[in-house]
């Protein structure tokens, strides 16, 4: 992540980045935007960001997988961020950025019984051999999230997301947090 670096988000992929709205959020659904954003911004300062996201998995009621839940979304974020061909960003508390809308649509398509169409706005943002790896550590994080009723839903920008991100290039790109 190099966030002094200028941002160079496509147009299409900025209009899609910004236009859900917080209090449209469910509780299970902002609080995957905190691990987001709290994982992105302890990231970016160098620190480990695990330790608070594993106490708050278990304040949620995660006690039996609480560090296998941690790990899976700091393997999911690192995967991302590392093989990405677009540029990723991430949001503040209330402006998702594109991170945001790639993980709440692949979590909503599979708790849609719709993971191909999870896998298809993924590959949008990654290469081959990581959309097995995130898509297998998505697989298995829906399913906790499932089992502890945290319910998912699909946006119209989640679609969105699909054809905006077939507009981008395999060069070389810098990942950002955006503020």
């Amino acid at each position: 992540m190099h966030p002094s670096k200028p941002s160079r988000i496509p147009e299409n992929l900025k209009q899609s980045a910004q236009t859900t709205n917080w209090s449209r959020l469910n509780c299970s659904e902002k609080f995957l935007i905190w691990v987001i954003h709290h994982w992105a911004y302890e990231r970016n300062k160098n620190r480990d960001p695990l330790p608070e996201i594993q106490a708050a998995f278990e304040a949620l009621g995660f006690e039996e997988s609480t560090i296998l839940t941690a790990d899976i979304f700091s393997e999911i974020l690192s995967a991302l961020f590392a093989s990405s061909t677009v540029t990723l960003t991430v949001g503040c508390p209330h402006n998702l950025g594109t991170v945001e809308h790639f993980l709440l649509g692949y979590l909503g398509f599979l708790q849609s019984k719709q993971q191909h169409i999870g896998k298809e706005l993924l590959s949008k943002c990654v290469p081959k051999a990581s959309l097995r790896l995130v898509s297998n550590r998505l697989n298995i994080l829906g399913k906790k999230l499932t089992s502890h009723n945290f319910k998912i839903s699909v946006w119209p920008e989640h679609l969105d997301m699909l054809s905006r991100a077939t507009g981008t290039t395999n060069e070389k790109i810098h990942n950002i947090i955006i503020h």
